[in-house]
């Protein structure tokens, strides 16, 4: 095994990567099958949540490319990996206004009443944002989170048709009277990836209506649990992405350690997880037929306007290999991401040097852990880089 970085590469990247000492080597997830042959080979990337604020608005209606400013420092990993996900955490409902009502789409224009289009505590973003997501290199995005009903069921419905129209597919929500899977299954490089996504709930929404229309992760944990095992089935790999945990907390409930078992244990191979607003652990789980399964339990913040600690995520980027019949995991990286530049750009943590630079390296090391895979940004994209060339 070579490690990717030497005690005088280290010299040089110190600068980077506050708070590591040059004992910092290139380090992958502890994965028994990582360097094990295979004729294939496939990356699924994910980053947290997009929080579409005023602020955020405010700049892209006046920009010629709208929201696409918003990753195009990172707009290379993006499109680095084969398959990108990210969590979708605000509707696309055209026209729908906060009351419910219908209007003429204004399109990507935000009044100061924000009666069409607004931000927290009642997002609705223009259609614009799925086509400029499309475009920078996203695969697939989760619709199931606590902001998903922020139009009611008409904006469920009224997302859809956004997202179908820029081609870009979505997991956790379906429209009214549908009762068809929630999964989705994204074809790649002769891979068949099903993604499930599934939230704790939904904003001031409840009952038998908006069960019908966004996944829940607990209170419908049967129906999530026989989705991924009807996955199992047909798909390659699993992904789960659910939606759950405490905001501005690092540590997982132990509610969420429980349920990730039980997600893997039902068949799922890697598992992504948001709301946190916040990093939270990255960890390996054992399956109960014995496979090994990366669980990021937060990927926090990628896109917007919250201060502080929240501006502050994670880009992982998780490896499969084939051979034959048989699929297994050989890796997972992950790249501290920052929201910078007044709220105008993401960026790669080690690109950039915020104030608070050290208490950020600080927060990656403590509560993801540096022998989970930290990866440079400069670094060709590799899942497993303790396997040699």
């Amino acid at each position: 095994m070579n490690p990717l970085f030497t005690q005088k590469t280290c010299a040089s990247i110190l600068s980077l990567f506050m708070g590591f000492s040059c004992a910092f080597s290139a380090q992958a997830m502890d994965l028994r099958r990582a360097c094990d042959p295979a004729e294939d080979t496939l990356t699924i990337g994910g980053v947290g949540d997009l929080l579409i604020h005023k602020y955020i608005q405010n700049a892209a209606q006046k920009k010629k490319g709208h929201y696409s400013y918003l990753w195009k420092n990172v707009k290379s990993h993006i499109q680095g990996v084969d398959i990108m996900y990210a969590n979708l955490e605000t509707p696309l409902a055209a026209g729908v206004a906060r009351d419910g009502t219908l209007h003429p789409d204004p399109g990507v224009f935000w009044d100061e009443r924000e009666y069409i289009y607004s931000g927290y505590p009642a997002f609705n973003t223009p259609p614009e944002l799925a086509k400029n997501l499309k475009a920078g290199g996203f695969d697939i995005v989760s619709t199931a989170n606590n902001h998903a009903a922020d139009r009611g069921l008409i904006g469920i419905d009224k997302t859809i048709d956004s997202l179908e129209s820029a081609g870009l597919q979505f997991t956790g929500s379906r429209r009214k009277g549908d009762r068809n899977s929630f999964a989705t299954i994204v074809n790649k490089k002769g891979w068949k990836v099903a993604f499930i996504a599934c939230t704790y709930g939904v904003n001031g929404k409840s009952g038998t209506a908006i069960r019908g229309q966004i996944l829940q992760c607990y209170s419908q944990k049967s129906l999530l649990l026989s989705e991924i095992r009807n996955a199992r089935k047909v798909a390659d790999v699993v992904v789960v992405t659910p939606h759950w945990g405490t905001e501005n907390v690092h540590r997982p409930q132990s509610s969420q350690v429980s349920l990730a078992q039980e997600i893997v244990d039902a068949g799922a191979d890697l598992v992504i997880g948001t709301h946190a607003h916040v990093v939270q652990p990255i960890q390996k789980f054992k399956s109960s037929d014995g496979r090994e399964v990366p669980v990021v339990f937060g990927t926090g913040n990628f896109v917007s306007s919250q201060p502080g600690i929240n501006k502050l995520g994670l880009m992982v980027i998780a490896g499969f290999s084939r051979r034959g019949n048989q699929v297994w995991a050989n890796g997972l990286r992950h790249l501290p991401l920052y929201m910078t530049r007044s709220y105008l750009s993401v960026d790669f943590l080690d690109q950039v040097k915020p104030e608070n630079q050290r208490k950020l390296w600080s927060v990656v090391s403590n509560v993801v852990g540096n022998d989970f895979g930290l990866m440079n940004s400069r670094e060709p994209i590799k899942t497993n880089p303790l396997c040699g060339n």
